[in-house]
C-alpha cells in the first residue's frame, strides 16, 4: 500500500461581512496543499532540519512566509509590536530569510513525488458565504482531487493507496467544525466521490512542529505574493510552485490544480488570465 501525506495551510483572509475597503486590503483567501508520498516525507523532513542548522535556525523555530513583510516593516521602522512577532530573528537580514525560503523550495524540487493543489476565493466576488461554509468548500474540493489522483480502484476493498491530511489548527471551535464536516464527507461522500482513499479523520499539527505545514505555508505565501505581483513571491511561484501544481489530463491547471471556490465562470476566467494559463 502507498502512504501519502497532504499538508495544508491558508493565506489571505476572509470574513462573511466585508466592506469594499476590506476586499481591497484582503482580495483573496486561499489554501495550499502539498501532497507527498511517505518516503519523500523522510527526505523532506531531514533536509529541512539540516537546512535550518545551516542557517543557524533552531529546529523548533518557524519562519513564516508572512515574516518577510513584517521584517521589512520592522527594519524600516522598529516597533515593539512587530519585534514580538519576529523574535528571535528580528535582526536577520531580509535577504537571509528570503534565501532560506528559496533553498527550502529547492528541497521540494528534489522530491521524487510532490503535487500541489491550490483552492482560492476572490473576496469581492463571492457574496456573504459564512466563514465555516467557505472553509468546508475548500476542504471538499481538496478531498475530491486527492481521491481522483490516488484511487487505484473504484472498489475500496482493493484500493492500494491511503492519504492522511494535516492542517495547521485555527481555533478549537473552527477545528471541531472542520473535523465534523470532514468526517461527514468521509462517511457519506457527495455527488462526485466516496473518499475511501483518505484517512477517516482530519489531523491538526502545530506548524512550528511540522516541516510539511511549514512548506505549505511557503507555497501559500508565494502564491499570494504572485497574485499581488510581489517580486519574491512571483519568483518562487513561477520557478518552484507552478511546476508542481496538479495538472489536468491535457496539461492545464485550472480546475485541477488551481480551483476557484465557489464555482464561478467569471472568477475562473479572471484567475486563468492572472495565472497566465490556458
Amino acid at each position: 500500500m502507498g502512504i501519502y501525506f497532504a499538508f495544508s495551510d491558508e493565506s489571505g483572509q476572509y470574513r462573511q461581512y466585508r466592506t469594499d475597503e476590506y476586499n481591497q486590503r484582503n482580495p483573496y483567501y486561499l489554501r495550499s496543499t502539498l501532497i507527498i508520498d511517505g518516503e519523500s516525507w523522510f527526505f523532506l523532513d531531514n533536509c529541512f532540519k539540516e537546512l535550518k542548522e545551516e542557517y543557524q535556525i533552531p529546529h523548533e523555530t518557524e519562519i513564516k512566509y508572512a515574516d518577510i513583510w513584517t521584517l521589512y516593516r520592522y527594519q524600516r521602522e522598529p516597533t515593539r509590536q512587530l519585534a514580538t512577532r519576529l523574535t528571535p530573528f528580528q535582526d536577520y537580514p531580509i535577504d537571509h530569510i528570503e534565501q532560506f525560503i528559496l533553498d527550502s523550495f529547492r528541497i521540494l524540487d528534489a522530491l521524487p513525488y510532490a503535487n500541489i493543489i491550490i483552492t482560492i476565493s476572490k473576496n469581492d466576488a463571492i457574496g456573504r458565504i459564512g466563514e465555516i461554509n467557505l472553509y468546508k468548500m475548500h476542504i471538499q474540493d481538496l478531498m475530491q482531487r486527492i481521491q481522483m489522483d490516488l484511487q487505484t480502484d473504484r472498489d475500496p476493498y482493493t484500493n492500494q493507496n491511503l492519504c492522511l491530511i494535516f492542517m495547521d489548527p485555527v481555533s478549537r471551535e473552527i477545528n471541531k467544525l472542520l473535523t465534523d464536516a470532514y468526517n461527514e464527507l468521509y462517511l457519506n461522500g457527495d455527488l462526485i466521490e466516496r473518499y475511501f482513499v483518505i484517512k477517516d479523520c482530519l489531523h491538526f499539527e502545530l506548524s512550528h512542529h511540522s516541516s510539511g505545514i511549514q512548506f505549505a505555508d511557503y507555497i501559500a505565501g508565494a502564491t499570494l505574493g504572485y497574485l499581488q505581483r510581489r517580486r519574491f513571491g512571483s519568483q518562487l511561484f513561477n520557478e518552484h510552485v507552478r511546476p508542481l501544481i496538479r495538472t489536468c489530463p491535457r496539461g492545464g491547471i485550472m480546475g485541477c490544480g488551481i480551483i476557484t471556490i465557489p464555482t464561478n465562470l467569471e472568477v475562473r476566467q479572471f484567475f486563468t488570465t492572472t495565472f497566465q494559463v490556458d
